[in-house]
């Protein structure tokens, strides 16, 4: 008999330890296990921008208060057959500036290109599109990602 009730009690306060446990980590690691598998896009700082560059205009200007990220390039453009093509996006990030290049793939005699990027340009700054190689003058380059307010 007293076996049992030990087990009991045991037992009892096994599970009122879980619930101390639980009510003081389940909310910090919840929160972190949330943070790392989700992203915030219903942030109201997030807010999407998608604009083509091309031959006219080679540029884009990112407003002043607002940081851009390049999430997502695309292009197809008529070229040489077996000729591969990149775009590069010359930007400034923390005030350095650099160029980024993302490749093409040739398919009989067009270009196409497509790659998911993270590109981050500062605010008030210009985004130059260039390519390596000819994209042509009837396709444009898609850029899609997102702003995010600075302070």
């Amino acid at each position: 008999m007293t076996s049992t009730k030990n087990k009991l009690l045991t037992m009892a306060g096994v599970v009122v330890l879980l619930a101390v446990l639980e009510n003081y980590y389940a909310k910090p690691l919840f929160a972190m296990v949330h943070a790392v598998f989700v992203r915030d896009q219903d942030n109201p700082a997030l807010q999407p921008v998608m604009f083509a560059l091309g031959d006219n205009p080679q540029t884009f200007h990112v407003p002043p208060g607002k940081r851009l990220v390049i999430e997502y390039v695309s292009w197809r453009g008529t070229v040489n057959q077996g000729l591969v093509v990149g775009v590069g996006f010359n930007v400034t990030t923390n005030g350095f500036q650099g160029t980024h290049y993302v490749p093409g793939s040739p398919v009989s005699s067009e270009n196409i290109g497509g790659q998911k990027v993270w590109i981050v340009a500062d605010p008030d700054t210009d985004v130059l599109y260039q390519s390596a190689g000819a994209i042509g003058s009837t396709a444009q380059v898609l850029v899609s990602g997102y702003y995010v307010n600075m302070p």
